[in-house]
């Protein structure tokens, strides 16, 4: 299940391959694969693919939402809506490469690491916790995760 960044060789793929696959036909795909996709991931099991499809299938969607949420405030609060978009895709770029440059930094120390204790982005996470945004995004992704499961009820060629 590729995602829509792979129309810029920069996604995100997760596969499953059959128990009677060889070893160089599963080299092969996965070197397709990863022509388009810098994360090539072959599941255990093929029920995961829903699980996949519902977090980086979908999930580029529910990114770009937050960065238009982040645009739309920043010209609300007075920046030139250009400048909002620049620096919300910067921000993001910049924060998606340090994850990326040592992952074996947790998601809530790299928080940690921009919060100051009792500082302004504290406050904002907090303000973003008490709105239930986490909630909201587990919300999303179990609801994608329901329609995959529907869909692939419905034909084995869903994702």
């Amino acid at each position: 299940m590729p995602n829509t960044p792979v129309s810029i060789c920069e996604g995100a793929t997760a596969l499953v391959t059959s128990r009677h696959t060889t070893k160089p036909e599963r080299d092969s795909v996965i070197g397709l694969f990863r022509i388009f996709s810098s994360c090539v991931e072959i599941l255990a099991e093929e029920e995961l693919l829903d699980v996949v499809a519902a977090i980086s299938g979908s999930g580029p969607a529910y990114i770009f939402q937050f960065y238009k949420s982040l645009v739309e405030i920043g010209n609300e609060l007075g920046l030139p809506k250009s400048l909002a978009h620049s620096l919300v895709l910067q921000t993001g770029v910049g924060s998606g490469l340090l994850a990326k440059h040592d992952p074996t930094i947790s998601f809530d120390e790299m928080i940690e690491n921009v919060c100051v204790p009792g500082g302004s982005t504290e406050k904002g996470m907090k303000s973003l916790k008490d709105a239930g945004f986490d909630v909201a995004i587990r919300n999303g992704v179990r609801s994608s995760l329901r329609a995959n499961k529907a869909m692939g009820v419905e034909s084995p060629l869903s994702c």
